[in-house]
């Protein structure tokens, strides 16, 4: 909503709000357990808000989203995805989009928490996670920190007590990264640490682009 009021209106057509927890678009309110979409839709807002009622762990919702967001998205210009505080999992469906959906030009994707531990345990087996080129487990995810990990991952000062858990979520985050399928499209990617919590450790965003530019400061961060 706030860039709604902070990006260019000409340069936006629209921004769709994806939650689960949205009110069908029939509704006429939202009911108990929905969010409210009232600030939606007496907003006068500077560039046009729209929600969708999706469930993206759903494969048949995934699908409609690619026919009636990203699919008329060809005829107006690229989308940028925001996918803010993603539980668990959910990054890696974000992930999935962004590597199914040329028309995504930029995501930024801000992972929330670890996967479940109950995801190691999975029909006995743990969840696997398949990508272009790529493939992990929860196991990967949650075992013990080892010292091939600290090759890789970088340093983390202890919060709390909790720096095996700061590094385990590095560890997430890495696996994340290198989910993004960078094959084709000058797609790039970095991570990168934004403190926005001081005492707890979820401060890494991931972004990644398509046909990026040299980053200003000489890095390789996106800049499309």
């Amino acid at each position: 909503m706030f860039l709604a009021e902070l990006l260019p209106a000409e340069q936006l057509q629209r921004i769709v709000l994806v939650d689960k927890c949205w009110p069908e678009v029939t509704a006429e309110t939202a009911g108990a357990h929905q969010i409210s979409w009232d600030h939606i839709h007496d907003g006068n807002w500077k560039v046009p808000l729209v929600t969708r009622k999706s469930n993206i762990k759903a494969s048949r919702e995934v699908k409609q989203l690619q026919k009636y967001v990203f699919g008329p998205a060809e005829q107006h210009g690229p989308v940028i995805m925001l996918a803010v505080h993603l539980c668990g999992a959910l990054s890696c469906k974000a992930i999935a989009m962004f590597n199914d959906n040329p028309i995504i030009k930029l995501m930024l994707l801000k992972p929330c928490c670890l996967p479940s531990k109950q995801m190691l345990r999975s029909r006995r087996h743990p969840v696997e996670w398949s990508f272009p080129g790529y493939f992990f487990t929860a196991t990967d995810v949650h075992k013990a920190i080892s010292s091939e990990d600290m090759e890789w991952l970088p340093p983390q000062p202890t919060t709390r007590g909790v720096g095996s858990l700061n590094r385990k979520f590095s560890r997430w985050v890495k696996h994340l990264e290198r989910a993004i399928d960078s094959s084709g499209d000058g797609v790039c990617k970095q991570t990168e640490k934004i403190l926005v919590q001081p005492n707890y450790f979820q401060n890494e965003f991931i972004f990644a682009g398509r046909h990026c530019a040299t980053h200003p400061d000489g890095g390789d961060a996106p800049e499309c």
